[in-house]
């Protein structure tokens, strides 16, 4: 009798894997949530370093945070921010993306998931602070279908908010009203742990409602790191370096300026390191302390811009370091 002999086939049923296609869920509300780990650190470090060939000697691995909330792991991006510098970066893969800026403020805060774009996907919608002189809460939005950033509004240019509300900080939550999603930013008190790495927050009154359809007129911009040209980037945006400073005129530095304080922040700078990264002033003043005899103060470096976009606009005119 002979043996039979069976050929059996396995037949691998190939899985679909989501990019950036994580389904939106609307139906689920968020209280404002926050967090601080050392979980992924190492490897974006390593991977912004690669891809940031001018990263800021500042920011340093050890003040370097994983601030991704249980809300926004599920769309597969991760945010790190570093504490004390307030920079913060998005991950996605094996792609990374400029957050939030910090200058003068605390930087990234809390972020809760949207359907920006009403496409059924998953979007983030977050807040951050920043100022030097004049402190704003900023809203934004990171479509993680086209990984554009829409700024929505501010403290300091909405007129929701009254000139004493300007220094507020905005904490955002994501409601549910008659099975709809309700954006709410809210006025609140942060509380910190590790340097500017938000642990808490104080609801003190609702600041107001956000309704994307107001927004849809704002222009979205890439924020891509590495990306060094493409239709996507701002045409108003120089990279700034050295050198490209020491050579450039008022109106090229004045589309320099904002690069630079999204990789410095001047209060950390004593005169020395201002003048190895900006050169001498344009102009300089002595500042006096009214005491009684005067006393010296310090100085103030003025260096003049060229346009009108600058941003924060305490710097339109002059870029001022005491």
């Amino acid at each position: 009798m002979k043996e039979k002999k069976t050929l059996a086939l396995l037949a691998l049923v190939p899985a679909f894997v989501l990019s950036s296609c994580f389904f939106y869920d609307g139906s689920v509300a968020e209280k404002a949530q926050f967090s601080s780990s050392k979980d992924g650190v190492g490897s974006f470090y390593s991977l912004l370093s690669l891809k940031d060939r001018d990263l800021s000697p500042l920011l340093k691995e050890g003040n370097c945070y994983n601030v991704t909330t249980d809300n926004i792991k599920g769309t597969g991006a991760s945010i790190f921010k570093f504490k004390d510098e307030c920079t913060t970066y998005l991950r996605f893969d094996d792609d990374i993306y400029f957050f939030a800026g910090g200058f003068g403020g605390f930087g990234f805060v809390n972020a809760v998931t949207c359907d920006y774009d009403g496409n059924g996907k998953a979007d983030i919608l977050y807040t951050y602070s920043w100022g030097s002189g004049i402190h704003r809460s900023v809203v934004s939005v990171f479509d993680l279908t086209t990984f554009m950033v829409t700024v929505l509004f501010s403290t300091f240019d909405d007129e929701a908010f009254s000139e004493d509300e300007w220094m507020s900080d905005l904490v955002l939550e994501k409601g549910i009203s008659d099975g709809d999603p309700v954006y709410e930013a809210y006025i609140s008190e942060l509380s910190f742990g590790d340097g500017f790495l938000v642990s808490a927050a104080s609801e003190e009154k609702l600041g107001k409602t956000i309704d994307f359809a107001d927004y849809a007129s704002n222009e979205p911009c890439s924020t891509k790191i590495g990306e060094a040209s493409g239709d996507n980037v701002d045409p108003n945006w120089l990279d700034f370096t050295i050198e490209g400073w020491a050579n450039a005129g008022t109106e090229e530095r004045g589309r320099m300026i904002d690069s630079f304080l999204n990789q410095y922040r001047l209060d950390a700078f004593d005169l020395s390191e201002v003048e190895r990264y900006l050169g001498q002033p344009d102009a300089k003043e002595t500042v006096t302390l009214g005491t009684d005899p005067t006393q010296f103060g310090g100085y103030v470096y003025k260096y003049f811009l060229g346009n009108e976009r600058s941003s924060p606009p305490i710097f339109r005119s002059s870029l001022t370091a005491l």
